[in-house]
């Protein structure tokens, strides 16, 4: 689940406080972090919903941060895993940032969506 640093970052928090942050990666030249979580439940299309956030939930595959990248600054780890670590459930993140896209932009039309309650 990759989204715009600043929804992110209110996200992160959120998901934090919760317990429920797994390995994030921070892309510099893009501004924006992508959560790993665990598989989407089949039945949901969760791109099609979060579409006006600017989010992307991605598929079977993440660009991982390597020492080359760290060095040139495109990528790198926000919140490395660990062995103890569990990725947290796609829905899970995907409310944290529903949540974060209404305290950010309380008058947009994508808040209004997330406070329609659709899920």
């Amino acid at each position: 689940m990759t989204a715009p640093r600043l929804l992110a970052r209110t996200a992160f928090d959120t998901l934090a406080v919760r317990a429920q942050l797994g390995p994030v990666v921070e892309h510099q030249r893009s501004d924006r972090l992508t959560f790993l979580t665990a598989p989407a439940p089949a039945q949901h299309d969760y791109n099609s919903r979060l579409v006006h956030l600017n989010v992307i939930a991605g598929g079977q595959l993440a660009l991982l941060p390597s020492p080359a990248d760290e060095h040139a600054r495109t990528r790198r780890w926000a919140i490395e895993p660990t062995t103890a670590s569990a990725l947290p459930e796609l829905p899970a993140v995907v409310h944290a940032l529903k949540e974060a896209a209404t305290q950010l932009r309380p008058v947009s039309p994508a808040a209004d969506w997330v406070r329609s309650g659709e899920r």
